[in-house]
């Protein structure tokens, strides 16, 4: 909070020098950033799956869009994106409201309806759609001086919504539903067929920054499972966020397990060169896994190539340095142990992490490894909770927060309704400790679990299972927890109990916001030594009640996500910078310098919000003014030409722009005007 106010502070002080005259370029602070989204909401009679599927130009849509709840319906709210109607519309559904009546009550009762798109289904396959009548000006009104340009509106057909906004046309919307109606597979390969389909019609308008894919299903009776959110992927924020979702889908979906299977049994067959060519296509879709660098390097001694297979079998071990005891007796690098190399890899081996000599890999159950922190702020309201894991996508099963109410994290074997049944609970007044002690009591998984709770007085209550704290003492890791005022840290298949220890510390000493400090945290226990494991995923979420009369539409105040990545908490320091507007400070900051004539430190402040989001087309666009204002016209063409790649509308403001007045006469500038 203290951030905040001293952010405001500086712009206010820097208020004379901005107040002077203003550039017609993009102003990425005032410019709406829910404008231009498509989406499809859609249910499946069959095997009664409810999934939204999202794209936007901007910043974590995946966040702010879906929302489904099994056996009730699901809902996409965007354009000016209201986060209150996916639990409004479902707790309306619950009632026996139809979708169309559902929409026409949530939205007569929102004072900024006319800005809003919003599609809810049901089980029935019913549907309720509506848009602005804001969102239809602003697609098709040119005086509009932020107009966009581009077409609003929706397709329905057969269980199914296609919707959007600032759209390159209604083809749209048309190849949204055509992808989905003709693609085959499951509901997530479906969602993300409509998707491409979209995208491959146009898209939005203004280019790509983010998606997501949630695909819900009910349990089936007596299944031992806890998990409804069957796919939850997101992208918060890439330059190609198709190619990643695909990628992350075909991870979620176990097509790198499915390869490493059929790769395993074309080696046993003696087919080496194809069982490495499969092999190194799992390798393609999660190159950062150490278990599919591990297979890929067994296959390569199994065929003979010792010498090849020592480079991904020591990036494998880099990565998760508790595989060398495995690799030092595994059966397939037995004619390996004689190389220097080798013997240098697999040196100073750590305690076994998976149970039988040879085990692969890939039978490490990948719940086991995390560490988090939750967390109540009592100066300001807010719960919260942040998450690693060697685990992929830890940011979607571990936190959970209601803001008023308390915040949950559930790890290890995550059972993912310990989250739901513990805000219950303490929506009843029933204190964390007996809520760990009560929810495990009726889980008979429980020996498996690791669970935290906050409350809104501070009282924490932390579990850790029999089998979870045995199994890491046989491993020579650790398993428990760190608490403090209004905070407990925990994590289990660690380095050591400093790894908690650390992480409380960094937490009561950390300065900020609340994310801030839960960031440090999550840094600290990594410095510690985190997960024996190695890195993969993480996620932030943080939440604040909404003032009374307060116009926000948001109690998610921080909500980021890393499912995979080789470094999860350099992206995930990169999403919550973004979050907290530092590219959007810098840019103004270099705006001011530029107009006081220091157009160095401009161009170097500049530089600094490209570093944080270096494919935002406004970030970019602005260098290339921030150039242009010190007359190096030669340098502005390089970052203005990636800026209209991503964005093409932008074309027409360029030429407008009084900006580039003194680039009209290069040819190299006029070709960047002409409409394309």
């Amino acid at each position: 909070m203290l951030r905040r106010v001293l952010t405001v502070v500086l712009l206010t002080a820097a208020m004379p020098l901005l107040a002077e005259e203003r550039t017609s370029g993009p102003d990425p602070a005032a410019a709406d950033p829910w404008f231009g989204t498509f989406s499809i909401i859609a249910w499946d009679p069959e095997t009664q799956e409810l999934g939204v599927a999202t794209q936007s130009r901007a910043f974590g849509a995946g966040a702010a869009v879906p929302y489904a709840i099994p056996g009730v319906g699901a809902v996409a709210t965007q354009a000016a994106a209201n986060r209150l109607y996916g639990p409004k519309a479902v707790a309306l559904l619950r009632q026996g409201l139809s979708p169309a009546e559902v929409v026409r009550r949530i939205t007569d009762e929102d004072g900024g309806r006319d800005r809003r798109q919003v599609a809810v289904i049901d089980t029935q396959g019913r549907t309720g759609i509506y848009t602005g009548r804001h969102v239809i000006d602003r697609n098709s009104d040119p005086n509009d001086p932020i107009h966009l340009g581009g077409y609003a509106g929706h397709l329905t057909g057969p269980h199914y919504v296609a919707i959007g906004n600032t759209l390159a046309s209604e083809d749209v919307v048309r190849g949204i539903a055509r992808g989905y109606e003709q693609a085959k597979g499951s509901m997530g390969e479906r969602l993300m067929a409509a998707l491409e389909g979209g995208q491959a019609a146009g898209g939005d308008t203004r280019g790509m920054q983010s998606g997501g894919i949630l695909v819900v299903r009910p349990l089936p009776d007596g299944s031992t499972s806890t998990v409804e959110r069957i796919i939850d992927i997101r992208v918060d924020d890439a330059k190609e966020p198709f190619v990643e979702l695909r990628r992350l889908l075909n991870i979620t979906t176990g097509v790198p397990g499915r390869m490493t299977t059929q790769s395993e049994a074309l080696a046993k067959a003696g087919k080496f060169a194809e069982a490495i060519a499969e092999q190194e296509k799992a390798l393609a879709i999660n190159p950062h896994s150490d278990r599919l660098l591990y297979a890929l390097a067994q296959r390569r001694a199994q065929a003979g190539e010792f010498l090849r297979a020592l480079g991904p079998l020591g990036e494998a071990l880099a990565m998760h340095p508790a595989m060398k005891t495995q690799a030092a007796e595994d059966p397939a690098f037995e004619q390996m142990r004689g190389l220097a190399e080798f013997q240098r890899m697999v040196a100073a081996t750590p305690a076994r992490d998976s149970g039988g000599q040879g085990e692969p890999p890939a039978t490490v159950d990948p719940w086991f490894g995390t560490f988090s922190i939750a967390a109540f702020d009592p100066a300001t309201g807010e719960f919260g909770v942040a998450t690693q894991s060697r685990a992929f996508g830890a940011g979607a099963a571990v936190p959970y927060a209601v803001a008023g109410v308390g915040a949950v994290a559930t790890q290890a074997s995550a059972n993912r309704q310990y989250g739901p049944k513990a805000i219950a609970l303490l929506q009843q007044g029933v204190a964390p400790a007996e809520i760990v002690t009560r929810i495990s009591d009726e889980d008979e998984g429980r020996d498996s679990r690791q669970l935290i709770v906050v409350d809104a007085t501070g009282r924490t209550g932390v579990f850790t299972g029999k089998g979870v704290s045995e199994r890491n003492a046989a491993r020579g890791a650790f398993a428990g927890y760190a608490a403090g005022p209004n905070y407990a840290a925990a994590g289990n298949t660690l380095a050591g109990e400093a790894v908690v220890k650390a992480m409380a510390q960094a937490y009561e000493r950390g300065t900020g916001t609340l994310a801030d400090r839960l960031m440090d945290a999550l840094d600290a226990g990594q410095a510690a030594g985190g997960d024996t494991r190695g890195m993969q995923s993480g996620g932030i979420l943080v939440v604040r009640p909404i003032p009374p009369g307060a116009d926000s539409t948001n109690e998610r105040i921080v909500d980021i996500r890393v499912d995979d990545a080789r470094d999860p908490f350099v992206e995930l320091r990169r999403l919550l910078q973004i979050t907290q507007g530092a590219p959007a400070r810098h840019t103004t900051r270099a705006e001011a310098l530029s107009k006081a004539g220091r157009h160095a430190e401009a161009i170097a402040e500049q530089k600094k919000a490209i570093a944080i989001q270096p494919h935002h087309d406004r970030w970019l666009y602005a260098l290339a003014q921030r150039y242009v204002q010190a007359g190096e016209y030669g340098a502005a063409l390089e970052p203005l030409t990636e800026a209209l790649a991503m964005h093409p509308n932008l074309r027409g403001q360029l030429a407008a722009d009084p900006v580039f007045a003194p680039m009209q006469p290069f040819v190299e500038f006029q070709r960047l005007t002409v409409p394309r």
